[in-house]
C-alpha cells in the first residue's frame, strides 16, 4: 500500500509540473511519461526503486526524477521482444528481451498498467514499421524488388562541418582529466549501449573507460590513443547511432573516427559515446577539437614530433597503471608489464632484481611496498632495453666524458660524421635539453653520488637521451622536405602519378561485403585522388553497387554529398570520380542534376585546354579544389555506323529493340571486372547519339569475360565529362586528343607491358592510363602496383580495403610529396626521348641518377604483439622498383621481441632507378622450427629517394597502416651515386661502399 501511494503522489506531482512552462523538453517529446516502480535483480535477490520513465519514438529511458538531468539508462524499443502481463498482480508487467533479465515494472494502478503496456507495444509496432520501411526483412527482400527496399543510409558530415569552437582555451582538456559518466555504443553494434565511466590522462595522450563501481579499474585494452583519431564526428552519424538511435540526445553525442589497426580488411572504426549533460558535450567537444586539430582546423600530425614516441607509449601505459593509486605503481603491476607488454625473455627473479635496483635508485634504499615513480618506471625499461650496437656507437663520440654522455661538440661530430648533417653547438644544445629531460634519474645514477658530476652531466646527452633522439622524429629515416608538397606541381596532369582505388565504396569482399560510405570517407583521408562510383538504377535516383552481387547499396545522392565534403580534406590538388555508369537515360539526368547542384563550383565544367588553344592538360595547380568527372560518354560517328556483325544489313530497326542497359553475363562464372572499353571517338560533335557495339578481343583491356557492359553517357552526363574521357585502346588508331584516356585491367596490362613496353611507355606520355583489378580478384586482393608505376602509368587502381602487398606499396609510394596524392614521374619517364628508358632496364639511362645503397639492421625495438609471443620472428627488407633492383635482405630469426639483435645483416644494393625503387620493411612471424612463415606482423615501405643516411630509426606500421611508433628498426644506411657502369671498377669500390 506504501508503493501504490508512493507512485500516486509521484504522478500527481508530475501532473502538476507537467502543466508548467518549464518542463523538460524531452517530457515534452515523449510518447508517455510517469513514475514506475522498478525491481533489480543482483547475485540472486531481488530489490526495488522508484524510476521516473519516459517512453519516445525510439528507446524507453529511465531517470532518477523527472528533471532528467543525468541519463540513467535507455532500453531500445528495437532490443524489446514482448511486455507481458504479470499473472496474480494487475498492476505490473515484464519486459522481455535480449538482456539477461526481463525488466519488471509496477505502475499506481491496473489502469496505468494497462496504458504503459499499450503504450509501449504501439511504439515498437511502429519502430518496426519504420526499420521494415528502411532496413527490409530477408522475408521482405525475397517478396519485394530489393532496389525498392533499398536502405536509407543516414548522410555523414564531417566534425569541419559543424560550428567550429573559436577561442578555445588551452586548458580546456584540463577539465576532463576527472571521471565522466557517458553512455557508450559497443563495437560494431554487437549489443545495446552501455553506461561507463570515462576520463582523459594527464597528459592528453589518450581516453580511457571503465566500468561503473569499485570494484573495476581502468585497462589498457579500454583506451584509444588521440593520434589514431582521424576525424571528431557531432552528432549521431555513424552505423552505430543509425542501428540504436537516440534522437532525443542528439546533440549531445559525438564520435571519435579512427583507423583500424588489426584484421583483414583496413576500414574506420568509431567510439560513439553520449554525454549526460549539455554541458559536459560542450568540455568534451572542445577538448577533443583543441587536443586533435589545429589552427587551421586539420588534423594534427605532429604535435609530438620532437618527442620520443616510445616515451608516449610508456606514458601511456603509465596512466591507466597509475589511476588505481594516488602516487605511483605496485612491484607486481611494473612486473606484470614488462612481462606482457615488453614480452622480456628474462625470469622472474631476475625481473624482480631490476626493479629493486630501481628503487634504490630512486630512494637511496628499498622500502616494503614503495612504489615506482614515473621516472623510475622509464629507468626500469631502459634497463631492459640496452640497445649493445648502439652503445658502441655513443661510446665512439662520447670521450670527454665517457661515463657521463656527449658534450655539444662530440654531438655535432656524431652529426656530421655518422648522419652527414651540419649543426650549431647552440643548436646541439638545444637537442640535448629536448631529449635528456626525460632521463635525469638516469644521470643521477651515472653521477653516483659526486654533485660536480651531476652538475657537469647536465649538460651533456647522456646514452638514454641519445636513444631518445634516435627514434625522434629529429632523426627521421625521411627527408623532411619530403613531408612537404616539395614537387613542381605545373606540369600537365599526365606527368603525375595519381593515388587511385578501385570499387571505393566496398568494405569487404567483391561479390558480398559490405558498401559504405565511410569506405569514401576513409579513401579520401588518405589522399586518394581517384574514387569509383558504380552507378546503378534505383527506384527513385541511382545506387552505388558493385551490380550483380550481393553487396550492398548506398545512395548516390549521399555519396556526392560525402565527397564533396571530404574531397579536400587532406589534399588540395584535384579529384577524380571515375564513374562506372549503368543507369538509363533518366536516371543520368538525376545524376547530372546532383552533380551540378551538390558539387556546384566545385565542379570542373569548363575545359581549359580549349580556352587556352593547346593541347595539354592542366595541371594540378591550375585545377586545384576542382572535382573531375570520368566516363564513356556517346559520341555521334560522321559516317554510317556499322555492327560488325551483318555487314550491308540495315540494323536501324534491330538496334531500336535492344535495351538502354545492355548487360552480359559469362558462362560459369561471375565476375567484377569492368568493361572499359566500348567507346571510340572520332571527332568533336556537340551532339550525341546512342550506339551499341560489340566487345572484340581485338580490343585490348576489354576482356571476354566481362560479366556485363557498361551504358554510355548520354547527353546529361557526357557534358560534365570533360579531361578524362574513357576510349578503347587500338594499336595504330590512338587519338592526339590529351582528353582521352584508356583503361585496362591488370591482367591485359602486364601482357602489354611485357610485350610492348615502349608503346605502353609511349601511350602514358601523352594520355592518362588507368589499370584496375581484374574481375577474378573475388577476394579483393591486389596486383603489384610496382609493374604499372615502371611503365609510366598514373592511375594505378587499389582496393584501399585490402592491407596486402599491393596496398602497402601504394601507401608507402604516396606518403611522398607531402601526401597530397600526386607525385611527378621521374624524369625519365616524361622525356623518354633522351633517356630511352624501358620497363624492363639493366643500365641507368642518360637521364636517371643511379646509386648504391647500403643497409644493416643494428637492432629491433618492441617487435611484438599481444599474441603467438613465444614464436621467433624475422625481418625482410626488400626493394621493390624495376626488376633489375629488387632484391632481400633476410635477418636470422630471434626469440627475443623487445630488443632483438641481428648480425650479419649489411647488404649493398645496386639501384638503377632510385626514383622508382620502393624500400619494404617486414616483421615475419614463423613457426617453432623456423622454416615457415605464418604471418606478417608489422611493415613499412619508404620511397628510397626519400631516405637519408646515416643511424636512423625506421618506425613500423600494422598491416593496415596505423602507426605504431614504438615498434621499429635500427638501421644504418648509406646513398651515394656511382658512375656509369663502364667505369666501375668491380671488387674495390664494393668494399669501399661496404665500410661505413
Amino acid at each position: 500500500m506504501t508503493i501504490m501511494t508512493h507512485l500516486e503522489e509521484s504522478n500527481s506531482v508530475l501532473e502538476r509540473q507537467e502543466s508548467g512552462a518549464n518542463f523538460t523538453q524531452a517530457s515534452n517529446m515523449a510518447d508517455k511519461c510517469g513514475y514506475l516502480l522498478k525491481a533489480y535483480f543482483h547475485h540472486g535477490r531481488t530489490s526495488s526503486r522508484t524510476r521516473f520513465f519516459v517512453l519516445t519514438k525510439s528507446s524507453l529511458d529511465h531517470y532518477r526524477n523527472h528533471q532528467m538531468e543525468k541519463l540513467k539508462g535507455s532500453l531500445p524499443l528495437t532490443a524489446i521482444e514482448a511486455v507481458l502481463e504479470l499473472p496474480g498482480d494487475t498492476t505490473s508487467f515484464k519486459v522481455t528481451g535480449g538482456f539477461t533479465y526481463p525488466l519488471i515494472l509496477q505502475a499506481s494502478s491496473k489502469e496505468k498498467c494497462q496504458e504503459w503496456i499499450k503504450a509501449i507495444e504501439n511504439g515498437i509496432q511502429q519502430w518496426r514499421l519504420d526499420s521494415d520501411a528502411t532496413h527490409p526483412s530477408p522475408q521482405k527482400k525475397d517478396e519485394l524488388d530489393g532496389l525498392q527496399n533499398m536502405p536509407r543510409i543516414k548522410m555523414l558530415y564531417p566534425s569541419l562541418s559543424s560550428p567550429s569552437c573559436d577561442g578555445v582555451l588551452i586548458s580546456a582538456a584540463n577539465e576532463l582529466h576527472h571521471e565522466f559518466h557517458m553512455i557508450k555504443y559497443a563495437r560494431g553494434g554487437r549489443s545495446i549501449p552501455h553506461e561507463r565511466v570515462f576520463k582523459l590522462d594527464n597528459d592528453n595522450l589518450h581516453i580511457m573507460w571503465k566500468k561503473r563501481g569499485r570494484a573495476f579499474s581502468f585497462n589498457f585494452s579500454n583506451t584509444l590513443c588521440m593520434a589514431r583519431v582521424v576525424e571528431v564526428r557531432c552528432g549521431q552519424q555513424t552505423k552505430n547511432f543509425v542501428k540504436f538511435p537516440y534522437t532525443e540526445v542528439e546533440s549531445q553525442s559525438f564520435s571519435l573516427i579512427f583507423e583500424k589497426q588489426q584484421g583483414e580488411w583496413g576500414q574506420l572504426c568509431s567510439l560513439d559515446l553520449i554525454c549526460d549533460s549539455p554541458k559536459a558535450f560542450e568540455k568534451w567537444s572542445s577538448a577533443m577539437r583543441e587536443i586533435i586539430y589545429s589552427e587551421d582546423q586539420r588534423v594534427s600530425r605532429h604535435k609530438f614530433d620532437g618527442v620520443d614516441p616510445v616515451i608516449l607509449w610508456l606514458k601511456r601505459h603509465w596512466s591507466v597503471m597509475s589511476s588505481r593509486r594516488s602516487k605511483g605503481i605496485s612491484v607486481d603491476q611494473a612486473l606484470s608489464f614488462v612481462q606482457l607488454c615488453c614480452n622480456c625473455s628474462k625470469r622472474k627473479q631476475l625481473l624482480r632484481s631490476h626493479i629493486k635496483d630501481v628503487l634504490e635508485a630512486q630512494c637511496g634504499i628499498v622500502q616494503h611496498n614503495e612504489n615506482l615513480l614515473w621516472n623510475s618506471f622509464l629507468m626500469l625499461f631502459n634497463s631492459l632495453n640496452e640497445q649493445p650496437k648502439l652503445f658502441e656507437i655513443f661510446c665512439k663520440y662520447a670521450k670527454e666524458h665517457p661515463n657521463l654522455g656527449m658534450t655539444p661538440s662530440e654531438f655535432a661530430d656524431f652529426l656530421r660524421r655518422e648522419q652527414e648533417e651540419s649543426l650549431s653547438l647552440a643548436a646541439c644544445a638545444r637537442l640535448i635539453s629536448i631529449h635528456d629531460k626525460f632521463h635525469k634519474m638516469y644521470k643521477q645514477k651515472c653521477a653516483g653520488h659526486n654533485p660536480e658530476s651531476y652538475r657537469l652531466s647536465r649538460s651533456l646527452l647522456s646514452y638514454q637521451g641519445f636513444l631518445s633522439y634516435l627514434r625522434s622524429k629529429n632523426n627521421s629515416a625521411v627527408n623532411p622536405e619530403h613531408n612537404t608538397v616539395y614537387e613542381d606541381m605545373n606540369r600537365p596532369l599526365n606527368e603525375y602519378f595519381i593515388n587511385s582505388s578501385h570499387n571505393t565504396y566496398l568494405t569487404g569482399h567483391q561479390l558480398k561485403g559490405r558498401s559504405s560510405l565511410e569506405a569514401y570517407v576513409r579513401a579520401l583521408l588518405q589522399g586518394c585522388r581517384c574514387v569509383e562510383l558504380d552507378c546503378w538504377d534505383g527506384p527513385d535516383e541511382p545506387v552505388i553497387t558493385h551490380g550483380l552481387t550481393l553487396t550492398s547499396k548506398i545512395r548516390f545522392r549521399d555519396v556526392v554529398q560525402v565527397i564533396r565534403e571530404y574531397a579536400f580534406e587532406a589534399s588540395e590538388f584535384p579529384l577524380i570520380l571515375s564513374l562506372e555508369n549503368h543507369c538509363n537515360e533518366q536516371q543520368q539526368a538525376i545524376m547530372a542534376d546532383i552533380f551540378v547542384t551538390e558539387l556546384g563550383e566545385m565542379l570542373a565544367s569548363s575545359n581549359l585546354c580549349d580556352e587556352l588553344c593547346v593541347n595539354t592538360l592542366p595541371s594540378p595547380n591550375q585545377l586545384k579544389g576542382k572535382i573531375l568527372l570520368k566516363g564513356k560518354i556517346k559520341i555521334k560517328k560522321k559516317h554510317k555506323i556499322s555492327t560488325g556483325i551483318w555487314p550491308g544489313v540495315n540494323v536501324t530497326p534491330i538496334l531500336s529493340t535492344l535495351p538502354q542497359r545492355v548487360r552480359k553475363v559469362s558462362k560459369g562464372r561471375l565476375e567484377s571486372s569492368k568493361s572499359e572499353a566500348i567507346l571510340s571517338r572520332t571527332g568533336s560533335s556537340s551532339s550525341f547519339s546512342p550506339r551499341v557495339r560489340s566487345l572484340t578481343s581485338a580490343t585490348v583491356g576489354s576482356a571476354s569475360e566481362e560479366p556485363y557492359s557498361t551504358v554510355l553517357l548520354d547527353d546529361s552526363m557526357g557534358k560534365l565529362i570533360v579531361y578524362c574521357r574513357a576510349v578503347p585502346y587500338k594499336k595504330n588508331d590512338v587519338s592526339d586528343d590529351c582528353c582521352e584516356m584508356y583503361s585496362f585491367n591488370d591482367y591485359a596490362a602486364q601482357d602489354f607491358i611485357a610485350g610492348q613496353p615502349r608503346e605502353i611507355l609511349s601511350l602514358a606520355n601523352k594520355h592518362i592510363v588507368r589499370t584496375y583489378p581484374k574481375g577474378s580478384r573475388v577476394d579483393s586482393s591486389n596486383y603489384n602496383p610496382q609493374t604499372m608505376w615502371n611503365a609510366g602509368i598514373q592511375m594505378v587502381a587499389i582496393n584501399f580495403q585490402k592491407p596486402d602487398f599491393g596496398m602497402h606499396l601504394n601507401q608507402g609510394k604516396f606518403r611522398k610529396n607531402g601526401s597530397c596524392g600526386y607525385i611527378l614521374k621521374p624524369e625519365s619517364l616524361r622525356n623518354r626521348e633522351k633517356s630511352q628508358y624501358h620497363p624492363m632496364i639493366k643500365e641507368s639511362t642518360k637521364l636517371g641518377k643511379s646509386c648504391y645503397f647500403t643497409i644493416e639492421v643494428l637492432s629491433g625495438q618492441c617487435l611484438h604483439t599481444d599474441e603467438d609471443l613465444h614464436l621467433p620472428i624475422r625481418v625482410d627488407i626488400e626493394t621493390v622498383g624495376v626488376p633489375h633492383d629488387c632484391s632481400t635482405l633476410t635477418s636470422e630469426p630471434t626469440m627475443e621481441r623487445l630488443r632483438p639483435q641481428f648480425e650479419n645483416t649489411k647488404q649493398l644494393f645496386k639501384i638503377i632507378m632510385p626514383e622508382l625503387c620502393l624500400v619494404y620493411f617486414k616483421v615475419y612471424l614463423l613457426c617453432r622450427n623456423k622454416t615457415k612463415l605464418l604471418r606478417l606482423l608489422l611493415q613499412e615501405v619508404i620511397s628510397l629517394d626519400t631516405l637519408r643516411s646515416g643511424v636512423r630509426y625506421i618506425p613500423l606500421r600494422s598491416l593496415t597502416g596505423v602507426e605504431m611508433p614504438h615498434s621499429g628498426l635500427f638501421v644504418r644506411m648509406k646513398l651515394q651515386d656511382f658512375d656509369p657502369p663502364s667505369r666501375v671498377v668491380k671488387g674495390t669500390s664494393r668494399e669501399r661502399l661496404l665500410t661505413f
